[in-house]
């Protein structure tokens, strides 16, 4: 074949090989360093030492030591994160690729009818075996970056082990079946092939398996945080509940200051003094506490999110019974009550001027269950099988917590929950287990 020939062909079957190498670290790998001219600089040598070795080096083994040495030394030296992440990702590659001669070679046996030795390169044959390599390699390289996502949580280094491990048995299969072929010195069959072809697939399947352990390892983090928000949150509470108790105190025994100053007041017949101190008593009263449930965090909670509704312009409507003989944890109902309402409270703001903007907050125990509802209007959502739907932010990763944050309180409380969205109104119904003693005719 014709030396100009030989280099475009070669020079396609490197540039393949790379630009799949490159997608493969790009997406999966966050870069060590931040000028792109020196990755591009680092994908051209790899082309170059490719191509040249392909075109001028006999020696199949000193393309193998180069294609095994670069993606290792690659992952290790041009990117970051956990080492063994590196290492993983670097033989995942290396196994697609390797893995990809052999199921070539079966099949271009089965299909000529015969065993598939090696060929000499540069022969039409060994040109059709390394396109059809590459575009194998390229096929699975394409299959494991489709909806993998780059730099979520580390898994443990055990498990990085395991993968390691069974990525190599793949590869090892994989050679022993060819290997197995060749020394029958018969066709190949086409259970030859049907099986090279379910090797060749299991590292895809092991990637997966990759990204499974991926994905727990991420609802893990998300769980841990969730677990410290509600620890924070619970040492939060027991703070308010403690101010709240002082300025209940502090309330009464003003009220009680008051009532004598009023007194005095009318033995001395003032009455400009009178309706000033009446004023005073009503504008004071209002201040300190603005709803009344018997439980001092949960009124505050409900009074600042009132507050912050109606500096927004939003009619907040509260029907909360009193509600201080309840076997549950504050902490759990405060923490829904909040990310409830910060979301109504932004569902409200996102409305159009000249929309109705209105919130409204039922608690209620009754018959062993307490009942937590939440009514706002909305803009449109859609709500499939009653759960929460997806968050409209651009930042879902940070702000998808609220939510969580909710059911994870509810399911510590041994409860359920519904979602539903009717004639432009957001509707969320809890109902959790109340484990304190029912009162008669509860």
């Amino acid at each position: 074949m014709r030396f100009e020939y030989r280099l475009i062909i070669h020079a396609c079957i490197s540039a393949c090989g790379t630009l799949a190498l490159a997608y493969f670290f790009g997406k999966l790998i966050a870069r060590r360093y931040s000028a792109k001219p020196v990755y591009a600089a680092l994908y051209i040598f790899y082309f170059c030492v490719n191509l040249a070795l392909a075109m001028f080096v006999g020696n199949v083994w000193a393309r193998g030591i180069f294609g095994i040495v670069f993606p290792f030394a690659a992952a290790l030296l041009f990117y970051s994160g956990k080492i063994l992440r590196r290492v993983f990702l670097a033989e995942v590659v290396l196994v697609f690729n390797l893995a990809a001669e052999p199921l070539v070679a079966v099949l271009l046996g089965w299909a000529t009818g015969h065993i598939f030795p090696e060929v000499p390169a540069g022969d039409a044959m060994y040109f059709i075996a390394a396109g059809l390599a590459t575009a194998a390699y390229m096929t699975a390289i394409h299959i494991v970056t489709y909806r993998s996502k780059p730099e979520k949580p580390s898994i443990t280094s055990r498990q990085y082990l395991v993968l390691i491990i069974m990525m190599l048995m793949c590869l090892l299969i994989s050679y022993i079946g060819l290997w197995t072929v060749l020394r029958n010195e018969a066709p190949v069959s086409f259970a030859n092939v049907v099986l090279e072809i379910c090797v060749y697939s299991m590292p895809v399947f092991v990637f997966f398996v990759f990204e499974r352990f991926q994905e727990n390892a991420h609802l893990e983090m998300r769980a841990n945080i969730l677990r410290a928000q509600l620890v924070q949150n619970e040492r939060q509470f027991e703070l308010m509940d403690a101010h709240q108790k002082e300025i209940r105190l502090l309330k009464h025994d003003f009220s009680g200051q008051i009532m004598n100053m009023r007194m005095m007041a009318e033995r001395s017949a003032n009455p400009e003094i009178i309706n000033y101190l009446d004023d005073y008593e009503k504008s004071t009263g209002n201040t300190i506490s603005q709803v009344v449930t018997g439980l001092s965090s949960i009124d505050t909670v409900i009074g600042l999110k009132m507050s912050q509704a109606e500096s927004f312009g939003i009619a907040f409507e509260v029907k909360v019974p009193e509600i201080s003989d309840i076997g549950i944890s504050p902490v759990h109902i405060n923490n829904i009550l909040l990310n409830a309402l910060d979301n109504a409270i932004e569902a409200c703001c996102a409305l159009p001027d000249g929309m109705q903007r209105h919130i409204e907050l039922a608690l209620k125990s009754e018959s062993g269950y307490f009942f937590i509802r939440v009514i706002n209007t909305s803009l449109p959502v859609v709500i499939i099988g009653g759960n929460f739907p997806n968050t409209t932010k651009a930042d879902k990763e940070s702000h998808g917590i609220g939510l969580e944050s909710i059911s994870e309180s509810v399911k510590e409380c041994n409860g359920i929950m519904d979602v539903d969205y009717n004639d432009g109104r957001f509707i969320l119904a809890i109902r959790l287990r109340d484990s304190s003693p029912q009162k008669p005719g509860a």
